[in-house]
């Protein structure tokens, strides 16, 4: 584990997907451990897709790849490029098993920046290629809810920053791809009252909400807030009966429509680089 410090906090990061897998801020873990029950793991860095593809296929090209859920950086071990007592940056390059199912020359790094009561991360893809390249990337931390003993799921509340009136999308869990169609929850207001079944069939996915930030707090409005105004998404998801978690995911890209096509160009804010390009997006997961 690569460790990071202040005089408040610490996180633990592993060069195997360039993982966050501890989150401290005094004595208090605020990152989900994992276990073999509910999700077993801790907040897996998401590229170069966000979510799945119909039948993990997609087309670049005019060629078809297959491309697993998520991406394969989570599958990949990193390497340390930077290091400080509270930074880090890791980073992989493409592989032979990687053009394989992506065919583009790359570098990707991972940037975690603590402070005494925030964790910046960032998200760094640079288009080693001499051609455009296409990509999607995001985080999934999971925070502990409940995160102080006596207390429980249902004692806290997402809070976003403005009032919104947003639909989520119904997930189809047959092939986990997006019905923009269906209506899985309407958000009218700025807040939710946690409950586990909130997440019955997968995800809340927030398209391009008003807010640029939200917080899940507890009844004395203690908590974490995520800024994602990077971001053009933001997901919220847990097991839908007892985990003790909630994955925080600022998405740039996210899974097929199940009005959409195949072809990688088209999908949901899949964004372009050019030759020898670069482009850094960040979140911060703050304490309350």
């Amino acid at each position: 584990m690569i460790k990071l410090f202040t005089e408040n906090s610490s996180a633990e990061i592993s060069p195997l997907g360039a993982e966050l897998k501890s989150l401290k801020f005094g004595t208090t873990e605020y990152l989900w451990q994992g276990d073999s029950i509910h999700w077993d793991e801790s907040a897996p860095v998401l590229f170069p897709i966000v979510g799945a593809l119909r039948d993990n296929h997609t087309y670049i090209d005019g060629k078809e790849y297959s491309i697993p859920k998520h991406g394969f950086a989570k599958n990949m071990l990193f390497e340390v490029s930077e290091q400080s007592e509270s930074s880090v940056t890791l980073t992989i390059h493409e592989t032979e098993e990687t053009l394989a199912c992506y065919p583009y020359k790359f570098r990707f790094s991972v940037r975690y920046e603590l402070e005494s009561f925030s964790l910046r991360t960032t998200f760094i893809v640079e288009n080693l290629d001499d051609r455009e390249m296409l990509f999607c990337v995001g985080g999934h931390p999971g925070i502990n809810i409940p995160l102080f003993a006596g207390e429980n799921f249902g004692d806290y509340t997402v809070i976003f920053e403005k009032e919104e009136n947003i639909s989520c999308p119904k997930v189809d869990l047959t092939q986990c791809l997006i019905n923009p169609t269906e209506e899985e929850f309407h958000l009218t207001g700025n807040t939710i009252a946690l409950r586990h079944n909130l997440f019955s069939t997968d995800a809340l996915i927030f398209d391009e909400p008003k807010s640029e930030s939200l917080a899940i707090v507890n009844r004395e409005g203690h908590g974490v807030k995520v800024n994602f105004a990077e971001f053009p998404m933001i997901a919220l998801w847990s097991s839908s009966d007892s985990g003790n978690f909630v994955a925080l995911e600022p998405w740039q890209g996210c899974a097929t429509l199940t009005t959409e096509g195949d072809i990688f160009a088209e999908k949901t804010h899949a964004l372009r680089l050019n030759s020898c390009e670069r482009k850094e997006l960040g979140f911060v997961l703050e304490i309350m």
